[in-house]
């Protein structure tokens, strides 16, 4: 389950018709995607709307990811399945609130893996956000997927040496998460203490006006893309 959280959601550079496109377009797509998923409380809809999601990460030669974070929503839908059939609700009732949050960890998956950290710093600089807000989004998105393998490993190394991370107590299990979690924030800590003297050495904040290295262009390929996703979408959550 971590490993695949971890493939899932970490950007890879990839070479592919959707990643080209210019981040306010993804951004824009990915989040009518998002408010898609929420929006709709239809089975037959939301399977609609499943294949729409996975046609586009074929097109983002993401579908690899999106499948790594189909595999860690399964669990969580059934137990929403579970749930609502326990409560006393109807099958497809059911079944439709379980696609909806499969819906989500899926669309979110494509958020993430096909917008690269300086694509969200442009957006928030597009945006006119704070430059140490900015900074500081792009940082932690920076971070996630070193602290995702950081974990992995030190979850790996300790289970090595005899840590039983696999009890069922709950009790236990937090006692026993105690030797993963302290070694995760001590390097945390020093990886930030790390790049605060980095970006210090680096000057910044010594310019009000920093440049972009890298420039995007809003083309019509993006305002095309953008709407055919736009109108498919409001086709099946109307």
């Amino acid at each position: 389950m971590a490993k695949s959280l971890i493939k899932a959601y970490i950007y890879q550079r990839r070479n592919s018709w959707f990643l080209r496109r210019d981040p306010r377009a993804k951004i824009i797509i990915s989040l009518i995607l998002i408010i898609s998923s929420l929006a709709i409380f239809n089975f037959y809809r939301s399977l609609i709307l499943l294949a729409t999601i996975l046609i586009i990460s074929a097109f983002a030669k993401t579908i690899n990811k999106t499948l790594h974070s189909a595999i860690v929503g399964i669990p969580f839908s059934a137990f929403i399945f579970l749930t609502e059939i326990l409560a006393g609700y109807s099958l497809f009732f059911s079944a439709a609130i379980s696609m909806r949050f499969f819906n989500l960890v899926v669309s979110s998956s494509l958020f993430f893996t096909t917008l690269s950290p300086d694509e969200i710093e442009f957006i928030t600089r597009w945006l006119k956000m704070p430059r140490d807000i900015s900074f500081v989004v792009v940082s932690t998105l920076r971070f996630i997927p070193l602290l995702a393998m950081d974990l992995s490993q030190i979850v790996e190394v300790q289970m090595s040496r005899g840590l039983d991370l696999q009890t069922k107590n709950p009790i236990k299990w937090i006692k026993n998460s105690l030797p993963v979690i302290v070694p995760l924030i001590i390097i945390s800590v020093l990886r930030s203490q790390q790049m605060a003297e980095a970006i210090e050495l680096r000057g910044y904040g010594a310019s009000k006006m920093p440049t972009q290295l890298v420039e995007f262009n809003f083309k019509a390929v993006d305002l095309v893309s953008v709407l055919i996703v736009l109108l498919v979408s409001l086709g099946i959550t109307a």
